[in-house]
């Protein structure tokens, strides 16, 4: 039986689970919820105790009064609404869930929220939209309206989307916490849309349309792999695994792909291309292939059916890499080249060098590439905590990257770190 929640107030938990055919709405008293049915039927009610003691609160269905593990059969004819309430007594701490059997609920479109203030990065923009664009297919609803960043507003002025549109002038409820709520074990386009359906009813089956493009492209293909490894999703591999997979494409020349925070990461020896996303999408259209991290532009790279290969970082496994991109046909996953572990048999020539006023003794940068002692330390970058995820010696001079906690990558000349707790 499909149902539409007219309001819930007080103690409802957000969000609706679904189990063996059940709908599960969790409630701590006191709460009430206005239930409306969509269409004629009998409809099965239990109430059951979650937490807390028994019989510490009066529960209703309607006026009458429904103790726990009882059963109630209710009929109900079209847009008939009903009450579900719970009442404490002795101020009792109590979690009741009640369960309505062959129920599923249709959303709410005049309660819904919409506004993300947290998740204005590409990648959490791609799996919004396009998973807010395929839960209004599947449900029937006409549109969608997005607040908060900026991004989504550019993102959605380049893809055709007939759903989900910006305003960035409403006011309403934050809408982040459905995204914390989303399954790492689901595609990357459509966990936010399941995730979606679960805390504010309606159905989702899992099905993705991707969205064409609105802007002009260019027509004539360039010999040329781009290439993007400062991931700030999955982190960033080092400098030795990048250039080990590099390596292994050799049909066309390689050059970088990047946004404007793009640091030349990878020294003078590549070619670079930096620009918005506009220029992004044009770059990537017109290139023979895409290699790179788990990132946002990974998943434009998807979203143009540029053909991709994409590799874990050090944060996340092959396994959820592999799943995240399954919904785009010409993209395909590897896993990463392990790290290599320096030689034991090599001669180490002991250095020391001066942070901040503090010397420490690592191997020698000037016989190895990577200061192995210093990775995955603690440190402080232009006031950012930060962890070193490689130190790379570019161009006779040794740079530090790190990671920092809002998820960028940081680089730096070696003695301009400071070390944290040292």
């Amino acid at each position: 039986m499909k149902l539409k929640i007219i309001k819930q107030r007080n103690g409802w938990r957000p969000g609706i689970e679904y189990a063996d055919g059940v709908m599960v709405l969790d409630a701590h008293s006191d709460a009430i919820a206005e239930i409306q049915a969509l269409e004629a039927g009998t409809l099965d009610i239990q109430l059951l105790l979650s937490s807390g003691g028994n019989d510490n609160a009066n529960c209703y269905i309607n006026e009458r009064k429904v103790e726990v593990d009882e059963k109630v059969s209710i009929e109900l004819t079209k847009n008939r609404r009903f009450i579900l309430k719970t009442v404490a007594a002795n101020k009792s701490q109590c979690w009741y869930k009640w369960n309505l059997s062959g129920a599923v609920a249709v959303p709410n479109i005049d309660t819904m929220p919409y506004t993300f203030r947290e998740h204005g990065k590409l990648g959490d923009t791609v799996s919004i939209i396009v998973g807010l664009e395929n839960y209004a297919i599947e449900n029937g609803i006409d549109r969608i309206e997005v607040g908060g960043h900026k991004l989504y507003d550019k993102f959605l002025s380049l893809f055709d989307f007939k759903h989900v549109f910006y305003n960035g002038n409403k006011s309403a409820t934050v809408t982040d916490r459905v995204f914390y709520t989303a399954s790492w074990e689901k595609p990357w386009l459509s966990r936010f849309a399941d995730a979606f359906a679960n805390q504010f009813g309606g159905t989702y089956n899992g099905g993705v349309t991707l969205p064409n493009v609105k802007i002009d492209l260019p027509d004539k293909k360039e010999d040329v792999i781009l290439a993007q490894f400062d991931s700030r999703a999955s982190g960033m591999l080092s400098i030795e695994q990048i250039k080990k997979i590099i390596s292994k494409y050799t049909d066309y020349p390689v050059e970088i792909l990047g946004g404007p925070d793009t640091r030349k990461y990878l020294g003078n020896r590549f070619k670079y291309r930096i620009g918005d996303i506009d220029f992004i999408l044009r770059e990537l259209s017109k290139c023979r292939m895409y290699i790179g991290a788990d990132s946002g532009i990974a998943h434009l790279a998807g979203l143009l059916n540029v053909e991709s290969h994409i590799y874990n970082g050090p944060i996340i496994d092959p396994h959820s890499v592999e799943t995240f991109f399954s919904s785009y046909p010409n993209t395909l996953t590897f896993e990463s080249p392990k790290k290599n572990e320096p030689k034991k048999e090599l001669k180490e020539e002991k250095k020391e060098v001066e942070i901040n006023n503090r010397i420490l003794s690592h191997r020698s940068i000037q016989t190895t590439e990577f200061a192995t002692d210093l990775v995955g330390r603690n440190c402080f970058i232009r006031g950012s905590k930060c962890v070193i995820n490689t130190v790379a010696k570019i161009n006779n001079q040794v740079e530090v990257f790190a990671n920092s906690e809002d998820g960028s990558i940081l680089q730096c000349k070696l003695n301009e770190i400071k070390l944290n707790g040292r």
